[in-house]
């Protein structure tokens, strides 16, 4: 191969990587990625009756999103699990699409992970298996 075909090549190549890693990165913005707290700083109050000196898991989502469904019996397990030192609920986002707006949710699922007292201190975008949340969970020294 000439050093002109390979930079030809190379070029085309250089596109198909850029396209892909476009592509990748989209699908882990809506499939699953992790990150920081954002804007809310407080579960909103009107949605479960928690227990304010428990942590809280509360996932954002809506029947229609089959993520959402996938979450539904990790959640049911986490709440049977922890019961009595963890609250678990779920926000449906049609139906209260203000709580959304005032947690700054854009993706769903969205599941926040809210300190005794209301402090958000973890949030994760798409379906997260029930190991990796019991692990940021752990890490985060809010459950055993």
């Amino acid at each position: 191969m000439t050093q002109a075909g390979f930079g030809k090549r190379a070029g085309g190549a250089a596109l198909g990587v850029a396209a892909l890693l476009a592509a990748a990165l989209l699908a882990l913005a809506l499939v699953g990625c992790t990150g920081q707290p954002q804007k809310s700083e407080a579960p909103p109050q009107n949605v479960v009756a928690y227990d304010p000196k428990l942590p809280l898991v509360l996932e954002y989502g809506r029947g229609s999103c089959p993520w959402c469904v996938k979450m539904k019996p990790i959640l049911a397990e986490l709440a049977a699990e922890y019961r009595g030192k963890l609250n678990v609920s779920e926000v449906n986002v049609e139906e209260q699409p203000a709580l959304a707006d005032r947690a700054d949710v854009r993706l769903l699922p969205t599941i926040v992970i809210y300190r005794p007292g209301g402090q958000e201190v973890f949030r994760h975008v798409g379906f997260w298996p029930k190991d990796e949340i019991v692990a940021k969970l752990r890490e985060l020294g809010l459950v055993g």
